[in-house]
């Protein structure tokens, strides 16, 4: 299923974050060989020359985006962090120096990259002058890329109970048959969720996410990718887990999508 090595998930996680740009020369990137792998598995199109020195990409292929919403999906699950720091790990794990004192090249323009990925204890990073002095890949940056946990597959069957304990939980159960749910539950819909949010004072780049997860949950509640449910359900999980006066909201408002959902 997983059948593409680290390096060429790494090549994949490139040409994903620059679809929108395709055609596109990625020559310089030094990854020509990789993206040859991922043309003759069907996953690009792309044009080189007879020695596969070039790399001009022409377009991603439907089973190159299946592929990479699997895999996504599966590393989202160990770690959920956003698509672009997701190829920013990658990339740093396939430099050479990643493994000596030495560590990875830095990589101009990814602050933000940098410290999400560090925020999640996939980095050590050592700041100067707001930019990563010294970096060093985690055992859980590691595991992350190697992607150990990729061959396992992730049962896809929705049923989503986040637990209430101050927190929300990380976990993507969700019951939606509960007979411990609270009676706010049953009346919690996007709509009084938005309103409830906004009563909230929450830090604006906080707010901003969660009403994008909000958003993108009640989408996906109304189709029927239960993948995409269940990932829909682990980013709004995962926003709210640390901010405890969004359990209220969070909580009833995944029980009521999970009921929308099933009942499609």
């Amino acid at each position: 299923m997983f059948e593409l090595n680290a390096k060429q998930e790494m090549a994949l996680s490139i040409v994903w974050m620059r679809q929108d740009q395709l055609p596109l020369d990625l020559t310089d990137l030094e990854i020509t060989k990789h993206l040859v792998a991922l043309r003759d598995s069907g996953m690009i199109s792309m044009l080189t020359d007879m020695s596969n020195s070039t790399a001009y990409v022409e377009a991603l292929c439907p089973a190159g985006r299946e592929h990479y919403s699997r895999t996504r999906q599966a590393r989202r699950r160990f770690k959920c962090i956003s698509d672009s720091a997701d190829e920013l790990l990658n990339i740093l794990c396939c430099d050479d120096n990643a493994r000596s004192h030495q560590g990875p090249s830095y990589i101009s323009n990814r602050v933000d990259d940098y410290r999400e990925l560090s925020r999640n204890g996939l980095l050590l990073i050592n700041w100067a002058d707001n930019i990563p002095y010294t970096v060093v890949i985690t055992d859980d940056g590691w595991n992350y890329f190697e992607g150990w946990f990729l061959d396992q597959e992730v049962p896809m069957n929705i049923n989503v109970s986040p637990v209430i304990n101050n927190n929300v939980s990380n976990s993507p159960n969700v019951s939606t048959n509960s007979s411990s749910s609270s009676a706010s539950s049953s009346v919690m819909n996007y709509s009084l969720a938005m309103q409830k949010l906004f009563e909230l004072e929450l830090d604006p780049e906080v707010k901003t996410a969660v009403v994008g997860a909000i958003t993108e949950l009640e989408n996906s509640s109304k189709g029927d990718d239960g993948g995409d449910f269940l990932e829909k359900v682990e980013r709004l999980s995962n926003i709210a887990k640390n901010v405890s006066m969004l359990a209220p909201i969070v909580i009833p408002l995944i029980e009521g999508a999970a009921r929308q959902f099933l009942g499609n």
